[in-house]
């Protein structure tokens, strides 16, 4: 079997990075996903505002190389929120699109006291990477399981 890249360049610098130690990170942000889901804050209020994080976050030109090869793909992290974000509402109805939104400014929210926004862009690099790693690619291979082999 073919050993797959894991590597995340970020600000101009790419380093190799343990998948595991992200899912950990993302993992850690659980409870402050729960307060911002279940608060008080209106729906549009939260939504904009992790729009406005993933503005933000786009300017640090994150990207995770993972694949077999010489060339592995570069996926921009950015991208993977933002377009959950937007199709949230899609898959898991308004309950989705706020898990969402409040994963992405529990992120924002942890990383401003702790370091301000390297901080926080670490902590959205680790939500993209689980997303992909943990849910995006496990629905991509269980549709091209159902899809190919009609399972």
């Amino acid at each position: 079997m073919p050993e797959f890249a894991k590597r995340l360049r970020s600000h101009g610098k790419s380093s190799n990075t343990d998948i595991s130690a992200h899912v950990a990170t993302f993992d850690d942000l659980g409870i402050d996903i729960a307060r911002i889901e279940s608060g008080d804050i209106d729906q549009n209020n939260l939504i904009s505002s992790a729009w406005q994080i993933l503005d933000n976050f786009s300017k640090a030109e994150s990207l995770f190389i993972y694949g077999p090869g010489d060339q592995p793909p570069n996926i921009e992290l950015d991208k993977v929120l933002s377009a959950m974000l937007s199709h949230a509402q899609d898959c898991g109805g308004q309950e989705g699109l706020r898990y969402i939104a409040s994963a992405i400014v529990a992120c924002h929210e942890r990383g401003q006291p702790n370091g301000g926004g390297l901080v926080e862009f670490k902590l959205l690099e680790s939500m993209a990477i689980t997303m992909i790693t943990q849910f995006l690619l496990l629905c991509a291979f269980s549709f091209f399981f159902v899809f190919v082999f009609d399972i």
